[in-house]
Formats: C-alpha cells, sequence, structure tokens
C-alpha cells in the first residue's frame, strides 16, 4: 500500500505535466463518480481483489482526477486484502492437489 500511496502522489503532482486533453477525460470520470458516489470504490475493491495486474493504473488516474485519497486506498487496500489471503488459501489447496 505503500507504493499504491507513492502512485497516488505521483499522479497527484504529476497532473500538470499531463495534457490538457488527458486531464478533461480524468476529470469527467471524477464528476460522474460524484454522481454515483459507490460506484468508483466498488471498482477499486473489485480490481484489487480479482485482478492481478499492478494498482498503478487505478492509483495514478486517481490522484490526476484529484479523486480522494481515502475513498479509493481503503476499497484498494481491503481488496487487495482478498486477493493476497484468496491466493494462499487457493495455493496450499493446489499444493495438496498435486
Amino acid at each position: 500500500m505503500i507504493g499504491d500511496s507513492t502512485s497516488y502522489y505521483v499522479g497527484y503532482r504529476g497532473g500538470a505535466v499531463v495534457p490538457e486533453g488527458v486531464q478533461r477525460i480524468f476529470q469527467q470520470i471524477y464528476s460522474s463518480s460524484l454522481w454515483y458516489p459507490k460506484i468508483l470504490p466498488l471498482f477499486c475493491l473489485l480490481y484489487g481483489a480479482l485482478v492481478p495486474f499492478s494498482n498503478d493504473f487505478i492509483t495514478i488516474s486517481a490522484g490526476i482526477a484529484r479523486y480522494p485519497f481515502w475513498r479509493m486506498m481503503i476499497p484498494l487496500g481491503l481488496g487487495n486484502a482478498v486477493f493476497n489471503v484468496s491466493l494462499a488459501y487457493l495455493s496450499t489447496s493446489a499444493y495438496v492437489f498435486c
């Protein structure tokens, strides 16, 4: 989660370097999240729990969009915990199976 926090900070501070058109896209995503406030945290939770890719895609994008840090980081952290626990459980079951 420290790495994800760093990525968020890079997106938050580095958003000034991003072209104006890209910033507008992220601002539209953020403004749509104001209309449906539970969608983006749910997406962060599901992304952290189901997708084995890096969380930097979400954290840098949220930093550029100026999305609130804790509204994104708590669901993402819980999703990571679910993913890691399920991976550990499934790996022990797979070891016994082989």
